[in-house]
């Protein structure tokens, strides 16, 4: 009894070797080493040999094996025997029609069959079995149908309502065929051209002229016009500014109220700092400091007194020199 992981092997079979001769007999030096390959048999090429008439060749003629084949020899190397069919019959199976070498009327050789290879040990567990369910028909007969086959839920469509829907639904010329396309044919063979092509137009139809935005301002020329209003805008505002700046205004009340209270709380600090002098000053720097503080309270003195004998005072704006500086002095004109 073999093992579960053994290999069967059929060695005790006869080989169809050559004929044995007495010089076999004789011990040979070379390891005996069982191969199946020493013993195949020389297979010498011969000429074909016919038997029986000659075969028609129908080059066009495919569609299946002939109709008489009493003339090709017995399949498998069989005795040939007139009332035996099958050996004369060709083998009509679908795998084997047309393979190659499987019409040619010579013998099969056994010798040359390869030994099958069974391993045990590695095999796949069969597939599942399908679940079944048994149906009774309306004779009565149960049938045996798998249940991925069967419909559980029927489709529910109302195709009467939907055709109503798609009709309502639908635009206004959808279902008409579409209009034939201009062509014009410039040649007396009939070469004809389109004369709306997708890539060119030939400026005979009216193209442009259907579009939304035409006899309509570009949206660039709005921006742009947009733009120089704008512009124009700020400019104007700018030289607004500029002339307001450069013209000459009254001072009101208030502002003379408070340019009159600076100038005084200024001619203060200036007397508080002057009082603090020493009495002897030697130096150089303390006469020179005793003398712009003199200076400074006269200018100071000028001052509040031309703010307090007049109401109205005007102030001139900065003119620019011929240098292009500015005067940023301030001129107060009574």
């Amino acid at each position: 009894m073999n093992k579960p992981c053994e290999v069967d092997l059929d060695i005790a079979r006869t080989s169809k070797g050559p004929r044995e001769y007495i010089y076999n007999l004789l011990t040979k030096n070379n390891p005996q080493v069982i191969n199946r390959r020493y013993c195949l048999p020389k297979i010498k090429t011969n000429p074909k040999v016919h038997h029986g008439e000659e075969i028609k060749k129908y080059p066009a003629k495919t569609m299946g094996p002939p109709s008489k084949y009493e003339h090709l020899p017995p399949i498998n190397g069989a005795g040939h025997d007139d009332n035996d069919d099958d050996n004369n019959a060709l083998n009509e199976k679908p795998y084997d029609y047309l393979k190659k070498h499987s019409k040619k009327p010579y013998t099969t050789l056994d010798a040359l069959k390869t030994t099958h290879w069974k391993d045990k040990c590695h095999r796949h567990p069969p597939n599942p079995a399908a679940e079944v369910k048994t149906i009774l028909t309306e004779d009565g007969t149960p049938i045996t149908i798998p249940i991925k086959c069967l419909k559980t839920r029927k489709r529910s469509i109302n195709w009467i309502t939907q055709n109503a829907i798609a009709t309502i639904i639908a635009k206004p010329g959808s279902r008409l065929p579409p209009e034939p396309r201009k062509a014009i044919v410039d040649t007396r063979f009939g070469d004809k051209y389109l004369l709306a092509n997708q890539r060119t137009r030939c400026g005979l139809e009216l193209f442009y002229v259907y579009g939304k935005e035409f006899g309509k301002i570009p949206k660039y020329l709005k921006r742009r016009k947009d733009l120089i209003e704008k512009t124009k805008m700020n400019l104007a505002h700018y030289f607004n500014e500029k002339a307001l700046q450069n013209s000459d205004y009254l001072l009101t009340h208030t502002q003379r109220e408070q340019l009159l209270n600076g100038l005084k709380s200024t001619w203060e600090r200036y007397n508080r700092k002057y009082l603090g002098l020493a009495s002897i000053n030697d130096t150089l720097k303390g006469k020179a400091y005793k003398l712009y503080l003199e200076k400074q309270l006269d200018e100071l003195k000028k001052d509040v007194e031309l703010i307090e004998k007049h109401e109205f005072i005007f102030i001139e704006a900065p003119k620019e020199t011929k240098s292009g500086i500015k005067d940023n002095q301030g001129i107060i004109c009574a």
